[in-house]
């Protein structure tokens, strides 16, 4: 900036730099005025990454005042993303990243491998289309029932009418009983198959009844 004696420059404040993951964090204080994509414009952030000696940075919004730079090496959105189990008996669903940092990557996970699946985004990120791309995929296979409460009424519910799924669903606000009494109906069948499990095994093979 242009001030009585000439010209100044001021950089952000670096507030904490993380070096215990496989990438390297910082937390940076935005300039005021300074936008999030002043540190994502191509030019500022091959330049960022440059004087950091990384081929590229990925930057989050921390609130109105921070970001969070990740200093990574290489580009990921070459190359597959981890989340990739081994093949198994059925069709997986397959999906491009919505992230516009790795927009290439192909997430092909089996759920017959790793079952347990955590879905966490900031508002507007791109859960909602994560989700409803995975859970079109899931509902033609024989072995799968989508099955949940949702008091949106978005997600699961009128897409599902007339399938076999609709009746372990729960949707809106105006009956909570409903909700109530689906979860009470699902940990009694989660009580079921655990009783059901044959001896020294953690899930239930995919030929006897009730393993979806």
């Amino acid at each position: 900036m242009q001030v009585a004696s000439g010209t100044t420059i001021v950089i952000p404040t670096l507030a904490r730099a993380d070096l215990s993951g496989p990438d390297p964090v910082l937390v940076v204080r935005k300039i005021h005025g300074q936008l999030i994509e002043d540190f994502r414009a191509d030019e500022a952030s091959r330049r960022i990454a440059a004087a950091l000696g990384y081929d590229r940075i990925r930057v989050y919004p921390r609130g109105s005042e921070w970001v969070r730079i990740e200093l990574l090496i290489g580009d990921p959105s070459t190359a597959r993303s981890r989340l990739r189990w081994p093949a198994a008996g059925c069709r997986s669903p397959t999906w491009r990243s919505p992230s516009p940092e790795t927009s290439s990557a192909t997430l092909c996970p089996v759920w017959v491998e790793g079952p347990h699946v955590c879905i966490q985004g900031a508002t507007r990120s791109g859960k909602s289309v994560w989700c409803y791309s995975a859970l079109a995929q899931l509902a033609r296979l024989d072995d799968v029932l989508i099955a949940g409460s949702d008091l949106s009424g978005l997600l699961l519910g009128r897409p599902y009418v007339g399938t076999r799924h609709h009746e372990w669903q729960a949707t809106g606000s105006a009956d909570v009983e409903a909700h109530r009494d689906l979860l009470v109906r699902l940990v009694a069948e989660m009580d079921t198959r655990i009783r059901n499990l044959p001896p020294r095994r953690d899930k239930l093979p995919a030929s006897m009844p009730g393993s979806r």
